[in-house]
């Protein structure tokens, strides 16, 4: 039977203030064997846009794999997602895998100024922004009519 390679992930180190330091890192972490590079949404903790970082590791790293771990749906317009994964995937390279997930931090939500609905809601949202994400990464027009909430 053949073996499967290893896939390994790390998160992406933190961007301070000196930006060449960071993508020298990034470069380091291509060369090193690793598989992917991630990039999580939380704005309590960490300093970094996860659309403006996964952009820049894209342009600073060669092989890696470029992870959104995960985006979360509340905070962006699926259209708006859609947008910056498609930006994100050509200016890698095709090296981008967009995670998303329904949010689960309420103090996120509060601090954001955001309703924190019942788990069941997040995910249907978050159910439905697939289908749409999916959708506009075809060559097909998208209709789409928003489905009501619970």
């Amino acid at each position: 039977m053949p073996r499967k390679p290893v896939k390994t992930a790390l998160y992406a180190p933190p961007i301070g203030r000196d930006v060449n330091a960071w993508r020298e890192q990034l470069r380091r972490l291509d060369d090193s064997g690793l598989t992917a590079v991630s990039v999580s949404d939380h704005f309590l903790v960490g300093r970094q846009d996860p659309i403006a970082a996964l952009a820049a590791i894209a342009t600073s790293t060669r092989r890696l794999r470029v992870m959104a771990l995960v985006l979360c749906n509340d905070y962006r317009h699926p259209v708006i997602t859609h947008h910056a994964a498609a930006t994100i995937d050509v200016l890698s390279g095709g090296r981008l895998d967009l995670g998303l997930g329904a949010g689960y931090l309420a103090a996120e939500y509060a601090a954001a100024g955001l309703p924190y609905d019942e788990p069941g809601q997040r995910v249907d949202r978050l159910a439905e922004s697939v289908e749409v994400i999916k959708a506009l990464f075809t060559d097909q027009p998208v209709h789409h009519e928003a489905r009501p909430t619970r």
